[in-house]
């Protein structure tokens, strides 16, 4: 497998052995449906369901070939919200960022947003046993939930951005992820993921399309909910 723009100045965490690239990317889907499922029950989602999700396919995609991971960073997310209202907010917040950063990526993927990334300990670059490529996402106890949704989606977005591209359906600012069986050599599962609905029309909504011209500023910064101008003083 073949990653976007990593380079090779960059030094590339190795995996555990068993454990390959695609692995990683597929455990990254797997959380960014399961996130954009959970965000769509808008006023409904409460803080077990975060909780759940934080610590099920999030910290699945997070876990996955490291040696060890002896520290609970989640629990910081769901401790720092105090009340149903704020987890709605939170969750709120974190889907808009990945949906201006999904339509950006959709309209035209930019492989120089790979080094900008990394330097801001998003995601790192790794490599398995058989010599493949790619990006893994990163956590540290200070992250948003926004820009954990970030690091989830940035990985598989810069290790396989054509298949993501593929996938996207982009209908003006709404994102759906068209369904597709989750296959991993650690682990086999074959779910629905965001249910797509069929476009009015061929303009309205085309797979692998733009929907307009991203930024660059736009694809690294919009996930911390800050604008392109106030990014680049």
């Amino acid at each position: 497998m073949s990653s976007f723009a990593l380079r090779r100045s960059q030094r590339a965490r190795e995996l555990t052995p068993g454990v390959f690239v695609g692995d990683v990317t597929e455990l990254s889907r797997e959380a960014l449906v399961t996130f954009l499922e959970l965000a769509e029950r808008g006023e409904a989602v409460d803080r077990a369901q975060l909780s759940s999700w934080l610590f099920g396919p999030y910290l699945d995609a997070l876990s996955i070939g490291r040696h060890r991971r002896d520290d609970a960073a989640p629990s910081l997310v769901v401790e720092d919200v105090a009340s149903e209202e704020e987890v709605v907010g939170v969750v709120a917040r974190a889907y808009q960022g990945i949906c201006r950063v999904l339509v950006a990526f959709h309209a035209n993927p930019d492989p120089s947003v790979a080094a900008r990334l990394v330097a801001r300990g998003v995601v790192e670059p790794v490599s398995d046993e058989r010599g493949n490529m790619g990006y893994a996402p990163l956590d540290d106890p200070g992250m948003t939930l926004t820009l954990r949704v970030l690091a989830i989606t940035a990985a598989e977005m810069l290790t396989r951005p054509g298949r993501l591209r593929g996938d996207l359906v982009v209908n003006g600012d709404a994102v759906h992820i068209g369904e597709r069986p989750i296959v991993s050599g650690v682990a086999i599962r074959s779910r629905q993921t965001v249910p797509w609905t069929p476009p009015r029309g061929d303009r309205e909504s085309s797979p692998g399309w733009p929907a307009r011209a991203p930024t660059l500023a736009e694809l690294a910064a919009a996930a911390d909910g800050v604008t392109p101008d106030d990014d680049a003083s």
